[in-house]
């Protein structure tokens, strides 16, 4: 092969290099003009909450722009469990929703329960997902993924991560897990070093090369 045709393969390749570049450039772009577009459209915010006194772990739905409640479902009633951190909360996990369905988790009387409101705050189904022991706490979110939500029960007494049916709240798949601390995330500052249980998360296997 002569010095000018590689000269010429690599000037190709350059340009097609360019001009990939370019267009993965403007799918960025438009992909962060539909997440502005589509976040503009949302109007309301989820959140859960946990009173101590009262003993009632709720779901409430605020207005975006006001803060104005729409509406609050009590989830669970009494049974809050002792201990743990004493930074953690009963209501630290985050929902999920998929537009149709709020997924949501709380640790109430020692076992790990995922339930699913409609986006009008009723209750549609609620699981149990496994026992808990509590060391610093429970926050584990559920994640949505395909057909599934996602939930993990991890705790230094074993515990489980399951896969939910998104409709019927029916657990397709469910595996137990080690009775080890597993801490998947650290935190650390000055004078402390904890570790706390993180969400699922997911990837896709590529055969031959996962």
């Amino acid at each position: 092969m002569s010095l000018e045709h590689i000269e010429t393969l690599c000037a190709a390749y350059a340009k097609r290099r360019d001009l990939l570049h370019e267009r993965l450039t403007a799918l960025q772009a438009d992909l962060n003009e539909a997440k502005r577009r589509h976040l503009k459209e949302i109007k309301r915010c989820t959140l859960l909450a946990a009173e101590p006194e009262s003993q009632l772990q709720s779901v409430l739905c605020l207005d975006r722009t006001s803060g104005a409640k729409l509406w609050s479902t009590v989830v669970h009633r009494g049974h809050f469990v002792s201990g743990g951190n004493k930074r953690s909360t009963h209501a630290s996990a985050t929902p999920a929703c998929d537009g149709e369905r709020v997924y949501i988790t709380f640790l109430n009387d020692g076992r790990i329960y995922c339930s699913a409101l409609s986006v009008t705050g009723d209750l549609l189904w609620q699981q149990e997902i496994d026992d808990f022991v509590i060391h610093q706490g429970y926050g584990a979110s559920p994640t949505i993924y395909g057909p599934l939500v996602l939930v993990a029960a991890d705790h230094k007494g074993g515990g489980a991560i399951a896969g939910l049916d998104r409709i019927s709240g029916e657990i397709v798949w469910k595996q137990e897990r080690p009775a080890t601390a597993n801490y998947t995330r650290r935190v650390s500052r000055p004078g402390c070093s904890c570790g706390r249980w993180s969400a699922p998360a997911t990837k896709t296997l590529r055969p031959g090369r996962d």
